[in-house]
């Protein structure tokens, strides 16, 4: 069943490409975005500073 639902899907990316593409792009912008808003706030809420080590002579 699995592999009807990628068959189906690729000849809809081959039927419309300018509209899979568009779709894709948008996709891959939407998770970059998320990704970059999720690290910048984790970093915001919970900065982790460098440990320093005590070096010994």
């Amino acid at each position: 069943m699995f592999k009807n639902y990628l068959v189906t899907a690729y000849k809809v990316l081959l039927r419309r490409k300018f509209f899979s593409f568009v779709n894709l792009f948008g996709i891959a912008l939407t998770l970059a975005v998320l990704t970059m808003v999720v690290a910048l706030l984790n970093n915001y809420l919970h900065p982790r500073f460098p440990r320093r080590t005590v070096e010994i002579f």
